[in-house]
C-alpha cells in the first residue's frame, strides 16, 4: 500500500514537472519575437481570425501559424498575394510591420495599428509600407497608428522607424514613455484628414516634410518629450476636426525647455487652409504654470481661409511668449490675434494689399496691448491695420504709408509722404557715345533694398527700368554708357520705395536731363581759312569758333589725342589768336567741342620755321600776345624772304617785383615793351590780358598777376 502510494506520488510529481516545462515553453514562445508572414490568399481575409489560415512562419510557407501579437514581427511581401488583409481587432498590436514588396491591400478598417516598445527585443522596430501596395485607412478618430512604449527600454534605446512610401496616413499617436524611445520618420509624412499627437519620447523628423491638420505636443508628468525638426517643413492644413478629438488648424504645445523640448533647427511651420476656422499656435509651460518663451524658426500663415491666426498660451494662463526667426503672413486679408506677452522676431514679413489690410489686434482688444520686438535693424511693412500694439527692441518699425493707425500704438512710424530724389552726373557737360556717365540719385530718405530703385532714360537714347547700385540707404548710382543719339536724355525713377513703402516720385527734383552730342564741329576751315608760314612760337590770327566751350588746336595732321606740348598749342574757342607750336614742321587746325567730338583737320596748313641765329637755329618758347598790337601773319610765297621780328630780350634784373593791375613804374614799362604795348608805365587791362595769355601758353595760373613764376618765364627771354 505504501509502495503504491509512493509510486502514485512520484507520478504526480513527474506530471507536474512536465506541465511546468510545457507551460514554460509555451510562454517562452510568446515572450520572444516570432516572424509571421501573411499568406491570406487572393481575396479579402480577416487579419485577426482565430483560425491560423492566413499566417505562416516563413515567406510563402504553410498557413498554420497563429495570429500575430505584440511580440511578433509581421511581414507582407511578394509571396503574400494580391488580396486584402482587413484588420478586425479594435487594436492590432505588433512588434514590427514590414510590407516591403507587397502588392495587395491593407485595410486598417478605422482600427488602431499599434507598435509597442515594451522589452529589450524592440530595439529597432519598423512600420514600413510599400509604394506598390494599397493602403485603406478608414475614418473616425479610432483610425490611427499608435507608437507606444513602456519601461522595458529603460536600459537601452529603442526606436520605431516609420516609412510611409507616399501613402496618406491616419492620425499618428506617439505615446512613448521616456527619452530612450524614439520615432524616426524615414520619408515625408502626410495625414490630410488627421493629425499628430505626441505625449512622450523623441520625434526625429530627419529633415522630412510633414503635412497634418493639427499637431499636439503635451507633457505628461514623468514622460519627457523632445521634438527635433531639423530642416523640415511642417504644414498645418486645417480642415474638418470633428472626427479627430483635437482642434483643426492648431499647433498646441507644452514646451518648457526642460521636460518638453523643441529643437526648431531651420524648419518652417506653415498654417494654411481654405476654411473659416481659426488657425492657432500656442505654448504653455504646464509644469510651472506660466508662459514659456517657445523658440521657433519660421512661422508662415498662408491660404485663403478667412479665420483668424491666433497666438496664445493655449488658453491656460496669462499671455504667451514666442520667438520666431521669421514671422510671415502672405495672403491677406487676415486677422492676427496677439497675446499680451512679447513676441520676438528677427524678420517680420507681413504686408497686406490695397483693399486687403492685414489686421493685428490684441487678444483682449481695448484692454491689453501686445508687444512685437526685434533686436535691431528695420521692419518695413505696409497695408496693416494696427491697434493696441507696442513695437520695440531696438529696431525701427515702419507701418507703411497705406496702413491704418487704430490707436494705442507706440513705436510704429506711420508716414505717407513719397520720397524724392535729386540727380547728379559725373560729367557736367554734354557727353558723347562711349562716355561712361555715372548718374547718382540722392533720395530724401532711406530706401529699401528690395525692390531696389530703378532708373529709366528716354530721349536721345533709351534705357528701360534698370536697378541702380546702392552706395548707402539714400544714395544709389547707375553707370550709363552713352549711346549714339543726339539731343536731350531725360532720367526717371521707375521703381523705389522708402521704409514706409511709399513709392518714389518718378520725376527727379533736379538734374533730370543731360545733353548727348555726337556731332563733331565742322567750322575748322572757317576758323583757319588760309595757310600760313611762321617762325617758331609766333602768333597766328584765327577766327573765333563761336563757342567758348570749344577748344582750338594746332597739331600734326592725323592727331586724335590732344595735349599741350612743343608740337601742340591751344586756345579757347572764342580766342582769335593762337601761338604756333615750338617744333618746326607742318600743322593743321582742329576744333574740339565740350563733349570731346573732334572736327576734321583744316584744309589750310600752318608751317613753322625755326628762327635763324648766328651759329644755327634757335627755337623759342611760344608766347601768346595781345592781338591788337600785332600785325596778322599771312601766307608768304616760297620765293619771298621771310623777315621775322626779334623778340625783346630782358635781363633777369629787369622785373624784380610782383606786378598787378594798377601797378606803376619802370618795370611796368619794361613789361609793356616786352609785350610790344605802349610803355606808359601803368599796369592796365591790356597789360593784364597780355600776361594772362602768356600764363596760359606756359600752363601757369592765368590770374594776370606777374608773380615769381611768371617773372621767371619773362626774364629768361
Amino acid at each position: 500500500m505504501i509502495y503504491f502510494m509512493s509510486m502514485k506520488f512520484v507520478k504526480n510529481i513527474l506530471f507536474f514537472v512536465l506541465f511546468l516545462v510545457l507551460g514554460f515553453s509555451f510562454n517562452a514562445h510568446h515572450a520572444f519575437a516570432t516572424d509571421k508572414y501573411w499568406v491570406g490568399g487572393g481575396s479579402s481575409a480577416n487579419w485577426g481570425a482565430t483560425s491560423p489560415t492566413n499566417w505562416a512562419l516563413t515567406s510563402g510557407g504553410a498557413n498554420n501559424a497563429a495570429v500575430p501579437t505584440s511580440s511578433d514581427n509581421v511581414f507582407f511581401d511578394a509571396n503574400s498575394g494580391s488580396g486584402t488583409s482587413i484588420i478586425s481587432l479594435t487594436t492590432q498590436s505588433v512588434k514590427s510591420l514590414d510590407m516591403t514588396g507587397y502588392t495587395g491591400t491593407l485595410d486598417q478598417n478605422s482600427k488602431t495599428l499599434q507598435v509597442t516598445l515594451n522589452n529589450v527585443n524592440n530595439i529597432n522596430s519598423v512600420i514600413k509600407l510599400s509604394s506598390a501596395m494599397t493602403y485603406i485607412v478608414g475614418s473616425g478618430s479610432t483610425a490611427k497608428i499608435q507608437v507606444s512604449g513602456g519601461s522595458g527600454c529603460a536600459t537601452q534605446p529603442c526606436s520605431v522607424s516609420l516609412t510611409t512610401a507616399g501613402k496618406i496616413m491616419p492620425k499618428l499617436e506617439v505615446t512613448l514613455a521616456n527619452l530612450t524611445q524614439t520615432l524616426n520618420l524615414m520619408d515625408d509624412f502626410t495625414s490630410s484628414s488627421f493629425g499628430i499627437l505626441m505625449t512622450g519620447g523623441i520625434l526625429n523628423t530627419n529633415n522630412h516634410n510633414i503635412s497634418s491638420i493639427f499637431a499636439s505636443f503635451t507633457y505628461i508628468t514623468g514622460r519627457p518629450l523632445t521634438v527635433n525638426l531639423g530642416s523640415s517643413n511642417w504644414t498645418i492644413t486645417g480642415g474638418d476636426a470633428t472626427t479627430n478629438n483635437n482642434t483643426s488648424g492648431t499647433w498646441t504645445s507644452n514646451f518648457d525647455g526642460v521636460n518638453a523640448i523643441l529643437n526648431p533647427g531651420t524648419s518652417t511651420i506653415k498654417f494654411t487652409d481654405s476654411t473659416s476656422d481659426n488657425k492657432t499656435i500656442c505654448n504653455y509651460d504646464a509644469v510651472n504654470s506660466l508662459p514659456y518663451n517657445a523658440i521657433f524658426n519660421n512661422i508662415w500663415l498662408s491660404g485663403s481661409g478667412t479665420g483668424s491666426f491666433v497666438l496664445n498660451s493655449c488658453g491656460t494662463g496669462p499671455g504667451a511668449v514666442f520667438t520666431f526667426n521669421d514671422f510671415k503672413v502672405d495672403t491677406p486679408p487676415h486677422t492676427i490675434s496677439m497675446p499680451f506677452g512679447t513676441t520676438t522676431v528677427n524678420t517680420f514679413t507681413v504686408a497686406g494689399t490695397a483693399g486687403n489690410l492685414m489686421t493685428f489686434t490684441s487678444d483682449d482688444p481695448g484692454i491689453t496691448t501686445f508687444t512685437l520686438s526685434k533686436p535691431s535693424g528695420i521692419v518695413s511693412s505696409d497695408y496693416l491695420s494696427l491697434a493696441d500694439s507696442i513695437a520695440t527692441g531696438g529696431a525701427s518699425w515702419y507701418a507703411g504709408g497705406h496702413s491704418t493707425n487704430g490707436g494705442s500704438n507706440t513705436g510704429w512710424v506711420f508716414e505717407s509722404t513719397p520720397p524724392t530724389a535729386a540727380i547728379t552726373y559725373s560729367i557736367n557737360h554734354a557727353v558723347k557715345a562711349g562716355d561712361t556717365q555715372r548718374i547718382t540719385a540722392t533720395f530724401s530718405e532711406a530706401m529699401v533694398d528690395s525692390p531696389a530703385p530703378k532708373i529709366s532714360i528716354s530721349g536721345a537714347n533709351t534705357v528701360s527700368a534698370t536697378p541702380m547700385t546702392k552706395i548707402d540707404s539714400t544714395h544709389y548710382y547707375y553707370d550709363y554708357v552713352v549711346g549714339t543719339g543726339n539731343g536731350t536724355d531725360t532720367v526717371a525713377l521707375s521703381v523705389g520705395t522708402d521704409l514706409s513703402s511709399n513709392v518714389v516720385t518718378s520725376s527727379p527734383t533736379s538734374g533730370s536731363t543731360f545733353t548727348v552730342d555726337n556731332t563733331a564741329p565742322t567750322n575748322q576751315n572757317t576758323v583757319f581759312a588760309s595757310s600760313a608760314s611762321v617762325s617758331s612760337g609766333q602768333v597766328v590770327y584765327i577766327a573765333s569758333s563761336g563757342t567758348a566751350s570749344n577748344s582750338v588746336w594746332f597739331a600734326p595732321s592725323g592727331t586724335t589725342s590732344f595735349s599741350v606740348s612743343n608740337a601742340m598749342t591751344t586756345v579757347v574757342g572764342t580766342d582769335t589768336a593762337i601761338a604756333s607750336p615750338v617744333n618746326p614742321g607742318t600743322y593743321k587746325l582742329f576744333v574740339i567741342d565740350i563733349a570731346g567730338n573732334i572736327s576734321a583737320e583744316s584744309t589750310a596748313t600752318l608751317t613753322v620755321n625755326a628762327l635763324r641765329r648766328s651759329g644755327g637755329f634757335t627755337v623759342f618758347t611760344p608766347l601768346t600776345v595781345n592781338s591788337s598790337s600785332v600785325t596778322p601773319i599771312t601766307e608768304t610765297p616760297s620765293n619771298t624772304p621771310v623777315t621775322t621780328p626779334q623778340a625783346t630780350t630782358l635781363t633777369t634784373s629787369t622785373i624784380t617785383r610782383n606786378l598787378k593791375l594798377n601797378a606803376k613804374g619802370d618795370d611796368v614799362k619794361a613789361l609793356q615793351a616786352y609785350f610790344k604795348l605802349t610803355p606808359d608805365g601803368v599796369f592796365g587791362p591790356k597789360t593784364k590780358q597780355a600776361v594772362i595769355k602768356l600764363q596760359k601758353a606756359h600752363n601757369l595760373t592765368a590770374d594776370g598777376i606777374v608773380g615769381a613764376k611768371t617773372r621767371e618765364v619773362i626774364n629768361k627771354q
